[in-house]
C-alpha cells in the first residue's frame, strides 16, 4: 500500500481529546452558544455532506429533544437547489471536516444571498470556508491528517451534543443537576468508546472468514443509530470497495432485505430504546435464513453473532461510544483484504470531477 492508513492512530486519540473537550465545553462551544441564544429561531439546519452529514443525522434528535426546536439535516444539493422554505430566522450550521468541500461552500454562498447568517463548523480553521462564512469555528479536533475522518466525526458529534447541552443550560431548559448528570454520562461514553474499540478487534477476528468474503453489506438502525448505519455503509463502500447501504430497521423490511443471500452481511444496531424488542425480533428472524446477520446491543446474549456491551448508555450517546465498532472493523478489514487502493479506472476520478477547493486544509 503506497498510502498508510492512520485510522487506528486517530481512534486511539478520541478518548483523551474528547475528555478535554467535555471539560472545556463552555469555552469550546461559547461562540456557537452565544449566536444561538441571541435569537428565537424557527429551526436549526445542519448542512453537511459525506461523514459530516452522517454525523448530523446522529445528533439531530438529541438537539431537538434538549433544545425543544426542530432540527433539519440537509445535504448541500438539497439545500441550495431544492429547499424552498429557508428563512433568515433559521439557525444554519454548515459542517465540513476539511472546510474545502465545494458543495458546502456553494451552500454557504446561497445562504448569504438570502440574508441568512452562515456559521461554518470545521475540523481546521485553516480552510477556504472561512472566506465565505459569517462566522467560522472548529469543533475541537486538534488534528487528523487523514481524509477518512474517524476521530473527526466522533468529535463533531461530541461538539454538537455539548452545544445542545450548554445552550439548554443557558436558556434554562435544563437544570443544573441534569446538566451535570449528562456531562458525567458523556464522560462514561468516552470510556466505553475505548472498551468497544478493543472488543471490535476481537469480534472482527472471530468472524474473519465471513467478513473477508463479503460481497454486500446492509446496515440498519433507528434514531441516532441510523446515522451510524449511514456512516458504516459509507466507510465499507469507501475503503472495502463493497456495495453497502443503510436503512431504518422497518424500512429495510419493505424491500431491501429481499435481496438477501448467503454472501450478504447484515448489521442491526440496537439503540436500547423502545425499538429494542423489534430489533431483536428482526435479528432472530433474519438469522433463520442467513448466518451472516449480526446484532450490536447492550443486551447480553449467548450468541456468537451478537456484539454485546453490558453498560447502560443513553441512545443519544451511541454515536460517541459505539461508532468506533465499525471504524475499527473497517480499518482491520481494509488491511487484511488489501482493498485500499482504487481500481485502475478510478485512479484519476478526483482529478476529473472537482469536490474540493484547490487548497484544502491540512485536516483532510
Amino acid at each position: 500500500m503506497r498510502y498508510k492508513l492512520r485510522i487506528n492512530k486517530y481512534l486511539k486519540e478520541v478518548r483523551a481529546q474528547g475528555r478535554k473537550n467535555v471539560n472545556n465545553s463552555y469555552s469550546l462551544t461559547k461562540q456557537l452558544v452565544d449566536l444561538y441564544c441571541a435569537n428565537d429561531w424557527n429551526n436549526i439546519n445542519l448542512i453537511a455532506c459525506g461523514s459530516s452529514y452522517n454525523g448530523a443525522l446522529c445528533v439531530k434528535h438529541h438537539l431537538q429533544e434538549i433544545l425543544k426546536i426542530r432540527c433539519n439535516v440537509f445535504s448541500p444539493v438539497t439545500f441550495y437547489e431544492y429547499e424552498m422554505n429557508l428563512s433568515k430566522n433559521d439557525f444554519c450550521i454548515f459542517i465540513s471536516f476539511s472546510g474545502s468541500s465545494t458543495n458546502i461552500i456553494r451552500s454557504v454562498k446561497k445562504a448569504e444571498e438570502i440574508g441568512i447568517k452562515t456559521i461554518g463548523l470545521v475540523g481546521n480553521l485553516d480552510c477556504d470556508m472561512k472566506k465565505y462564512c459569517s462566522f467560522i469555528m472548529d469543533y475541537g479536533l486538534n488534528g487528523e491528517d487523514d481524509p477518512y475522518t474517524t476521530k473527526g466525526l466522533t468529535l463533531q458529534n461530541l461538539f454538537l451534543i455539548l452545544f445542545g447541552l450548554e445552550s439548554a443550560k443557558r436558556l434554562e431548559l435544563l437544570g443544573n443537576n441534569d446538566y451535570k448528570n449528562r456531562k458525567c454520562m458523556i464522560m462514561d461514553s468516552l470510556e466505553l468508546h475505548d472498551k468497544i474499540m478493543r472488543k471490535s478487534k476481537i469480534f472482527t477476528d472471530k468472524h474473519l472468514k465471513e467478513l473477508l468474503t463479503i460481497t454486500e453489506t446492509i446496515f440498519c438502525g433507528n434514531g441516532p443509530a441510523y446515522g451510524m448505519a449511514c456512516e458504516a455503509a459509507l466507510k465499507f463502500s469507501e475503503l472495502l470497495k463493497v456495495p453497502s447501504s443503510a436503512y431504518e430497521s422497518e424500512e429495510a423490511l419493505h424491500g431491501p432485505l429481499y435481496r438477501l443471500n448467503q454472501n450478504t452481511i447484515v448489521f442491526l444496531i440496537d439503540t436500547g430504546d423502545d425499538t429494542q424488542d423489534r430489533s431483536e425480533e428482526i435479528y432472530k428472524t433474519l438469522r433463520k435464513i442467513n448466518d451472516r446477520v449480526f446484532l450490536i446491543t447492550n443486551k447480553v446474549y449467548d450468541d456468537r453473532n451478537v456484539f454485546s456491551f453490558s453498560e447502560k448508555i443513553e441512545e443519544f450517546l451511541l454515536p460517541i461510544s459505539c461508532l468506533v465498532f465499525f471504524q475499527k472493523m473497517v480499518y482491520e478489514l481494509t488491511l487484511k483484504r488489501n482493498s485500499f487502493e482504487k481500481n485502475y479506472l478510478m485512479k484519476n476520478f478526483d482529478k476529473m470531477i472537482v469536490t474540493k477547493t484547490k487548497a484544502p486544509s491540512k485536516t483532510g
